[in-house]
C-alpha cells in the first residue's frame, strides 16, 4: 500500500513540475539550449569533433527537443514521436533552422488532433519546413 501512495505522489510532482516548465516557455527553451552546449562543450574537451548535431526526445523530451527547434538552434536533425505539440511561445518565421521530424499517433490522448493541426499551423507560421507522420489508430507511447 506504501508504495502505490510513493509512486502517486511522485507522479503528483513530476506531473507538476512538467506543468511548471510547459507554462515557462522561454526558460524552457533556455534550459534545452543550456543542456545543448554542456553536450557540446563535453565531447569537444573529449576530442569528439561534432560537425553535426541530431536531438530525439520521447514524450516530454520530445516537447524540449521541439522547443530547441523553435529557440533557432544549431542543430541538422530534429525529431521526436509522440510528444507534446503545443507551446506557449510559438516560432516565429525564420526561427526553426532545422527540418523537425515528427511522428504521431492518430489516437494520441496526449497529442490531439487539434493539437496536431495546430502544430501544422505554428509551423506554416513560421516558414518551417517539417514532416509529420501520424500511424493511424497509435496512441501514445506506441
Amino acid at each position: 500500500m506504501a508504495v502505490e501512495r510513493v509512486s502517486n505522489h511522485a507522479g503528483d510532482r513530476a506531473s507538476s513540475a512538467r506543468l511548471r516548465m510547459k507554462n515557462a516557455a522561454p526558460q524552457r527553451r533556455q534550459r534545452i539550449v543550456a543542456a545543448l552546449l554542456i553536450f557540446v562543450n563535453e565531447s569537444e574537451k573529449r576530442g569528439m569533433g561534432i560537425c553535426r548535431k541530431a536531438t530525439v526526445g520521447f514524450c516530454f523530451g520530445g516537447g524540449h527537443v521541439l522547443e530547441l527547434a523553435r529557440a533557432s538552434s544549431d542543430v541538422q536533425a530534429v525529431t521526436w514521436p509522440h510528444a507534446d505539440l503545443t507551446s506557449l511561445a510559438p516560432a516565429k518565421p525564420g526561427d526553426i533552422k532545422v527540418a523537425p521530424l515528427v511522428v504521431q499517433g492518430a489516437a494520441d490522448p496526449v497529442s490531439s488532433k487539434a493539437q496536431r493541426t495546430a502544430f501544422e499551423s505554428g509551423m506554416q507560421a513560421a516558414n518551417a519546413s517539417w514532416r509529420m507522420v501520424t500511424f493511424g489508430h497509435l496512441v501514445h507511447s506506441f
